[in-house]
């Protein structure tokens, strides 16, 4: 920090400062301290951890940070872009300021960072150092120009606030349309930074994100990582498939069986959720998973509670808007999950429930009652599997997506925010691994794909196109027997 001692005084005399410190000379770094283990160890991503624990002290609504005069100015944040080996690998870093330009002496701040070039497309997560800066790395994997985006999200770890304990009862039954008015300035800033540009001659064969390890507890259809490349996501997989066998041998185990279920050996698919997955199950009905491995694919379509069961559920997009007063219910929300499941066809080993819940879940309950409720999920698909024995259904876990944050600006949906759902995200893979659970990944997926959502949450189908791809493929050569 002591080479941007003058930026102060410059931003007091009214200029801003964004700076770019691109080294293109390898000679100025000494390569020995960046051998192999050591990039390879920074490109690994956050744990759920360090993504949550700047902040997990500060998201209660009713005592979150009102004074808002330390707010990180992004106009004076100063970016440091360095090229730290032959591999085409960088390390960025982050140097905030207030308005004023003084620089930040605390962490808080919500970034997203996308690497994109004509054909490619990734994402990667920050590290707070608790000082008012942050860091990361990152490897190009392909020839071409790459664009560096930088955008401040929210800062004072509003990002992760939780909403106010009566929240839900302030929406509808399904805690949608919040007629509750948060009556304050609003906390997303969505600040873009100047874009900058890489120009790469070769390929690396680092990736971030492929020396994660996926915890070996549970089984995972697809690699968590990878990139968008000519509109096909290339994971981890595929990127380097002798360090993806090493680090993940679940994923990988599959590539290499021979097919055991086709022509239609497999009995019901039911997918249970939003509308995410109200969308991924139209997509693949038409295609071989639905038409030549299952019987039957069903669907089941959620907001909060399933849709369509419950006669005080009226409301639909926009009309007829109802409100009752209620907070949530865990056992209205565990009915719909029940009803679901007396699906006698359901009752085999040749079947799949394929369940998520997030969104909707993530823009109206706080934290600590999310990751209750997932215990409780936890809990109640244990004791379902116990009582069925040898004739119960494979559950698969299908992750949350990133949902759009430019649209976050009216109340209903505040809370429904990256950072949430990061967090969320990370916790049910935690969680679901020590019970054995099986996880299709979509959330990277989602944060890397180069066009982004459509609306506030949905992406075009193309996008799950690579989920749908390896659920197909899992599903072929799983052992049902």
């Amino acid at each position: 920090m002591n080479k941007l001692k003058a930026l102060p005084l410059l931003s007091l005399i009214g200029i801003c400062l964004y700076t770019i410190n691109y080294m293109n000379h390898e000679s100025t770094i000494n390569i020995k301290h960046f051998k192999s283990e050591y990039i390879q160890r920074q490109l690994t991503p956050l744990s759920l951890e360090q993504i949550s624990s700047p902040c997990m002290n500060r998201i209660d609504w009713v005592k979150r940070l009102r004074d808002r005069k330390n707010l990180t100015y992004a106009p004076n944040t100063v970016v440091k872009l360095e090229k730290i080996s032959k591999n085409e690998t960088y390390k960025i870093e982050l140097y905030t300021y207030d308005k004023i330009g003084k620089n930040k002496t605390f962490g808080g701040d919500s970034w997203l960072v996308k690497i994109k070039s004509d054909i490619t497309s990734f994402s990667i997560d920050l590290s707070d150092n608790l000082d008012g800066s942050y860091t990361s790395y990152f490897s190009l994997p392909q020839a071409g120009t790459y664009g560096v985006y930088i955008i401040l999200e929210y800062s004072l770890c509003e990002g992760l606030l939780d909403p106010p304990l009566d929240f839900f009862k302030t929406g509808t039954f399904q805690g949608a349309f919040h007629k509750q008015k948060l009556g304050e300035v609003k906390h997303l800033l969505h600040i873009k930074l100047p874009t900058k540009y890489i120009d790469v001659k070769t390929s690396s064969s680092e990736f971030y994100g492929c020396n994660y390890k996926l915890p070996v507890e549970c089984k995972h259809m697809n690699s968590k990582f990878g990139y968008w490349y000519n509109s096909t996501f290339k994971d981890c997989s595929q990127i380097d498939p002798d360090k993806e066998a090493r680090n993940n041998p679940t994923v990988f185990k599959k590539l290499d069986n021979k097919i055991k279920n086709k022509n239609k050996s497999l009995d019901t698919l039911l997918i249970y959720g939003d509308s995410l997955s109200m969308y991924f199950y139209h997509s693949i009905k038409k295609k071989d998973i639905c038409k030549d491995l299952f019987k039957t694919c069903k669907n089941v379509h959620t907001w909060i509670y399933a849709r369509g069961r419950y006669p005080q559920d009226q409301t639909q997009y926009m009309t007829n808007i109802i409100y009752d007063d209620k907070d949530f219910n865990e056992t209205i929300f565990f009915d719909g999950i029940t009803h679901a499941l007396k699906d006698l066809s359901l009752h085999s080993n040749k079947s799949v429930v394929l369940i998520n819940f997030g969104l909707h879940i993530i823009k109206c309950l706080q934290y600590e009652r999310m990751k209750n409720l997932f215990i409780q999920f936890l809990d109640y698909i244990d004791e379902f599997k116990r009582t069925l024995g040898t004739s119960a259904p494979l559950f698969i876990w299908k992750s949350v997506t990133q949902p759009g944050q430019a649209n976050n600006y009216y109340d209903d949906i505040r809370f429904m925010t990256t950072q949430r759902a990061h967090i969320w995200n990370e916790f049910t893979i935690q969680e679901g691994c020590k019970r054995n659970l099986s996880f299709l990944h979509i959330y990277e997926l989602s944060s890397s794909h180069p066009h982004g959502t459509r609306d506030q949450s949905h992406y075009k189908n193309s996008a799950f196109f690579p989920a749908e791809n390896a659920l197909y493929r899992y599903l072929q050569s799983y052992d049902f027997d």
